[in-house]
C-alpha cells in the first residue's frame, strides 16, 4: 500500500469515528469515549477489545492485549514454629529438654518468577516457579549431668547422652505450576485452574559438642506434592496509575513422603530407621499487593502473602514415632511410622517487577 493510500485510509477512519461519536445509540456499538489511541484504555491496562475490534473504526484505535506478561518477585518470608513435640528429655527430672517449638525460624529470602502467554479471547497459559533456599534455626541444649539427656523415641532410647548439644533445623521449599487462565484486564477477576508440584524438605540435626567422640543424631523428611489447584486474581482497587490486587490459590495433592533417622557416635552407626508412604495434602496461598504503574508496560508490586500446607511429614514430629535407635551394639534397624498430619505455615513481604509486551 502506497503512502498516499495509507494517509487516505487514516483520514477516512478518523472521519468515520468522528461521525460515530455523534450517531444515535441505535448503531451496533456504543459511542467510543476517546479520540486518540493513547486514550483507548485505562492507563496500564489492555484487553482483547472483543467484539469492539470487529468494526473498521475500532481496529484503528483499539489497544490490544499484551502477548506476554513476565514477573519477578522477591520474597522475604518466615516459617512459623512447629508444635511442641519432645525431642530430648532430662531423665533426672522427666522434663523435655528440647522441643520442636524451641526452634525460632526467622525471615529468609526467596524468588518467585512467572511468565504468562496471552492467547487471545481472554485465554492465557501461565508458568511459575517459586524457591526459598531454606529456613534455618539453631538451639543450644546443655546437659546438666553427663548421661541425663535421652532421645524421646518410642520407646525411649537406651542409655543417655553425655554431652551438650548444638541442634540445627532447616526447611527448604520449592514449587512449580502450570495454569490455564481466563484472563482479560477488561474484567476485575481472573480465574485459573492448573497442575502444581511442590517439594518441602526438612532436616533436624543434633550434634554433640564433644570433639573427641562426637555424637550425631539426624531426622530428615521429604515431601513431594503433586496435584491440581484452582485460584483467582482480582483487581480490588483501580486508581489509574495505582491499584490494589489480591490472589488466592488452593489445591488437593498426593504427598509422596519419605523419612529417615540415624544415630552415629564417632565412626559407628548405632541405629537407623526409615519409612515411606503417600497421603493426601492441601496447599494454599493468598496475598495482597499494591500496584504502581511506571509506564503503560511496566509496574512494580509491593505486598504481603501467606502460604499454608497441611498433611506433611515434619522432621521434629518423627522422633516420637521412631523406635529405639540405640538398643546396644551397632547397625541396628528400628521401625519408623511417619506422622503426616502436620501443617507448615509461612508468611512475609514481597516486592515484584512486572513487564508486559
Amino acid at each position: 500500500m502506497g503512502r498516499d493510500a495509507r494517509i487516505a485510509l487514516g483520514m477516512t477512519a478518523a472521519l468515520i469515528c468522528g461521525l460515530s461519536t455523534t450517531a444515535s445509540s441505535a448503531g451496533p456499538y456504543p459511542p467510543l469515549p476517546y479520540s486518540t489511541p493513547q486514550e483507548a484504555v485505562t492507563f496500564g491496562h489492555g484487553c482483547d477489545c472483543l467484539p469492539l475490534c470487529e468494526s473498521g473504526c475500532d481496529q484503528v484505535f483499539c489497544d490490544p492485549a499484551p502477548r506476554f506478561t513476565a514477573r519477578v518477585k522477591f520474597l522475604y518470608m518466615r516459617r512459623d514454629e512447629n508444635s511442641d513435640p519432645p525431642i530430648l528429655r532430662n531423665t533426672a527430672t522427666n522434663q523435655s529438654a528440647l522441643k520442636g517449638n524451641d526452634f525460632d525460624f526467622g525471615f529468609d529470602p526467596g524468588v518467585d518468577a512467572s511468565l504468562i502467554a496471552h492467547l487471545g479471547g481472554g485465554n492465557a497459559i501461565e508458568g511459575r516457579f517459586l524457591w526459598i533456599d531454606d529456613w534455618e534455626a539453631t538451639v543450644f541444649t546443655p546437659n546438666p549431668t553427663p548421661g541425663e539427656l535421652q532421645l524421646t523415641s518410642n520407646p525411649f532410647s537406651t542409655g543417655g547422652f553425655v554431652d551438650d548439644f548444638y541442634s540445627n533445623y532447616a526447611t527448604k521449599f520449592q514449587t512449580a505450576e502450570v495454569n490455564y487462565r481466563q484472563d482479560c484486564a477488561c474484567h476485575p477477576v481472573t480465574m485459573l485452574i492448573g497442575f502444581r508440584w511442590a517439594e518441602i524438605d526438612e532436616d533436624l540435626q543434633l550434634n554433640s559438642l564433644d570433639a573427641t567422640v562426637p555424637t550425631f543424631v539426624d531426622f530428615d523428611t521429604r515431601n513431594d506434592l503433586f496435584g491440581g489447584q484452582i485460584g483467582l486474581d482480582a483487581v480490588l482497587i483501580d486508581w489509574g496509575n495505582f491499584g490494589l490486587d489480591g490472589f488466592f490459590k488452593t489445591g488437593i495433592f498426593a504427598n509422596s513422603s519419605q523419612g529417615n533417622a540415624r544415630v552415629q557416635v564417632g565412626p559407628d552407626i548405632l541405629g537407623t530407621a526409615s519409612d515411606r508412604r503417600v497421603e493426601p495434602a492441601i496447599l494454599a496461598e493468598a496475598g495482597l499487593e499494591g500496584v504502581v504503574w511506571l509506564t503503560d508496560r511496566m509496574k512494580i508490586r509491593l505486598g504481603y502473602q501467606v502460604m499454608i500446607a497441611h498433611g506433611l511429614s515434619i522432621a521434629a514430629e518423627q522422633v516420637k514415632t521412631t523406635g529405639n535407635l540405640t538398643p546396644g551394639g551397632t547397625n541396628n534397624v528400628a521401625w519408623m511410622s511417619l506422622d503426616m498430619s502436620r501443617p507448615l505455615f509461612a508468611h512475609g513481604g514481597t516486592a515484584a517487577f512486572e513487564v508486559v509486551w
